[in-house]
């Protein structure tokens, strides 16, 4: 490094080894090279099962190394390696639909921030779906939502960690929104979206349309895989929700 520097001041050893390093960690199926992916995106709190949150600004430059490095492999084929070009929807479905059929850390890993991420929307979808339905007074001046007391007449779990979200779920909600936004630099092939601010949030959900749209045509092609996959989400909201329960309020 202090050789580059001598010759370039804005010279990093960390940014020239980034693209392999990435690829390394993403596809070494190691003890040692899985510690140090989750290192990589959780940060310190990677031990904690109970509380690690991917961080978008490391997984979107894990992402980025990998990609450098795919330009860079490309140029054995006559490819400009300078050209980074946004990856086409459909390769990027093929690649997490790959992730997910591979036993791997890589695998783990996206499964268990997967399945975060859905149940803490769809908390946040019920929280909504409750708050917007017409209230109910009760006997003894008790106000409860019409929708909250057809589903739950007793009560029970009006303030239980099954219904409400917590703070890591926020948190986890927030990477996910940062990281579709991460995506729409990454991932090409969606339309123009006329209504884009200047923000970029419609180009950003054009491209999550877009990709979701190829993993749904995807998934369909490669059915006879969906019962295995299907099991690693259940196994893990399970295992999730009992950790939830077992934190209390």
């Amino acid at each position: 490094e202090g050789i580059g520097l001598s010759s370039d001041p804005d010279y990093s050893i960390v940014q020239e080894t980034l693209p392999y390093i990435s690829r390394r960690i993403m596809s070494d199926p190691s003890p040692r090279t899985a510690g140090a992916l989750e290192t990589f995106v959780f940060g310190d709190v990677k031990d904690d099962r109970t509380a690690r949150v991917l961080s978008p600004k490391r997984v979107e430059t894990l992402l980025q190394g990998a990609r450098k490095y795919a330009a860079a492999t490309a140029a054995v084929d006559g490819a400009d390696p300078t050209l980074l070009q946004p990856l086409d929807t459909e390769a990027a479905a093929d690649a997490l639909l790959d992730t997910l059929q591979t036993p791997s850390p890589l695998q783990a890993l996206v499964v268990e921030q997967l399945t975060l991420v859905l149940a803490a929307s769809s908390r946040q979808l019920w929280s909504r779906l409750r708050d917007a339905s017409p209230r109910v007074e009760l006997a003894g001046g008790e106000d409860r939502s019409l929708l909250g007391l057809l589903v739950d007449p007793l009560g029970l779990f009006r303030a239980s960690r099954l219904v409400e979200n917590d703070e890591r779920d926020h948190k986890a909600l927030e990477a996910a929104r940062r990281l579709v936004e991460a995506a729409s630099s990454l991932v090409g092939g969606a339309p123009a979206d006329a209504t884009a601010g200047p923000d970029g949030e419609g180009a950003a959900n054009a491209e999550a349309a877009a990709l979701a749209r190829a993993l749904v045509r995807k998934a369909w092609e490669r059915r006879e895989h969906i019962p295995a996959i299907s099991r690693l989400f259940l196994v893990e909201a399970l295992d999730q929700t009992a950790a939830r329960l077992g934190r209390g309020r």
